[in-house]
């Protein structure tokens, strides 16, 4: 099943940086990938609003 949502572009930044693998990298290199990707971010999505699309499965295994 597939869904989708629009959300405002800071929030979904604010989602990215929320990642566990940006605690490895430290703060400086976090700091650029997110300023980099919200600028590519911003170009893609000049009205503000992200649409993020997800897809969800399910698989059930008997035993």
């Amino acid at each position: 099943m597939s869904w989708s949502r629009s959300v405002p572009l800071d929030r979904h930044v604010a989602n990215l940086a929320s990642y566990s693998d940006f605690l490895v990298l430290g703060k400086e290199a976090t700091d650029t990938f997110i300023a980099e990707e919200r600028t590519l971010l911003a170009e893609a999505f000049p009205n503000g609003t992200v649409e993020e699309h997800y897809v969800v499965s399910l698989a059930v295994a008997m035993c």
